[in-house]
């Protein structure tokens, strides 16, 4: 566990890394070892296909994004780090199912692309909670039904909406 100090320090550098991104207009940027298995947050068109400006995909130990710039001014702290962390939730768990199988399951099974979203979501939105970040649970579940691969929609809104009523009753947490 990081001390209170070297979590400010790292919080720190992130910070400066940010704001030398949004200034010079580079397409990656470098994470902290906080952050690990994710190594960089990085633009990428094609990795990033029908994600909002703010939207976030990973593949292995790298988080894509459409648009640098536009992801760290529509993610600020502690919005950032809340996405960052549902991100690492997938991150760890393409390592430990396997990139290939995680990914493929992901891609074609719509029950698993959902649970795994319930994990991402559930940790960002426990992180957003906890940092007094206000969210409005329609416009999520919204968002929430329009996922999809390539066997159809992840969730319905109804769905999305009663799963996401559980988790901010905190009738629903994960399993594992």
């Amino acid at each position: 566990m990081s001390s209170p100090s070297s979590f400010s320090s790292a919080r720190a550098r992130f910070t400066f890394a940010t704001l030398v991104v949004l200034a010079t207009g580079c397409s990656s940027l470098e994470l902290g070892p906080e952050w690990r298995p994710l190594r960089r947050i990085q633009e990428s068109q094609a990795l990033s296909l029908g994600l909002s400006a703010g939207g976030a995909r990973t593949i292995g130990t790298t988080v894509y994004v459409p648009n640098l710039s536009g992801f760290l001014k529509k993610n600020p702290e502690p919005k950032l780090s809340a996405v960052l962390g549902h991100e690492r939730v997938h991150a760890v768990r393409q390592l430990e199912a396997g990139h290939a199988e995680w990914i493929s399951r992901y891609m074609t099974d719509t029950g698993f692309m959902w649970r795994e979203e319930m994990l991402g979501w559930y940790h960002q939105l426990e992180h957003m909670r906890r940092h007094g970040v206000r969210y409005q649970l329609e416009g999520l579940a919204k968002a929430l039904s329009r996922y999809r691969n390539f066997a159809g929609l992840m969730i319905s809104e109804r769905k999305a909406l009663e799963w996401l009523k559980q988790v901010e009753s905190g009738v629903w947490r994960p399993q594992d």
